[in-house]
Order: structure tokens, then sequence, then C-alpha cells
């Protein structure tokens, strides 16, 4: 049973969260030659994200299977997103990849 975003994340008690996130089927995040191409790539993404949703990454870490990240829920002065709002934040973080639209 899944739980709404609503009841699971509670801002009154905490804005921090450790999120982890792994390979599966023995699979490697980062290339075996040492290559810092992915983990530049990574980085970049987060800090675009950061911008896009109401996020701050505190700090992360990338290890050949892992993902570690501590991220802080941001009340900025935003408004509640509406429909529209969401799937254009959707679109920007996506770049145009999978295109979301707004259905009414």
């Amino acid at each position: 049973m899944t739980i709404s975003r609503s009841r699971l994340v509670d801002t009154d008690v905490t804005r921090w969260y450790h999120c982890v996130s792994r390979c599966v089927r023995r699979s490697m995040l980062l290339s075996e030659d040492g290559s810092p191409g992915r983990k530049d790539w990574i980085d970049n993404r987060l800090k675009e994200h950061d911008r896009i949703f109401a996020i701050s990454v505190g700090g992360f870490s990338i290890m050949d299977n892992y993902l570690h990240f501590l991220l802080r829920i941001n009340n900025r002065a935003q408004p509640r997103p509406n429909r529209a709002n969401r799937a254009n934040r959707a679109n920007r973080a996506n770049r145009g990849q999978g295109n979301c639209t707004l259905i009414r």
C-alpha cells in the first residue's frame, strides 16, 4: 500500500532527509577506468534539481554502486504549485524527455 507524500514527509518534524539509491544486478554506477564523466554528470544534475525543485542538497556521496544524498526540504515563499506548474517543473527536470503534458 502506498502512502502519500503529504503523510510521509512531515516538515514540522524535520526538513532533513537521508536518501539512498543503489544500482541493481551488480551494475556499476561509475566506470571502472575512474573517469570523472558520470560523477560530474550526477553533480550537475543535483545542482539543476536544486534550482528546479524546493530542495537543497546538503551533501552527497557517490560510490561504485550507491548514491547517498542529504536533502533539505525548502519551504521557500512559493505558492502551492498547481498542475501546470508541476508539469513545467517535470519538463525542466527531464529536459523535454518524455514530455509531461497537462491533462485536463
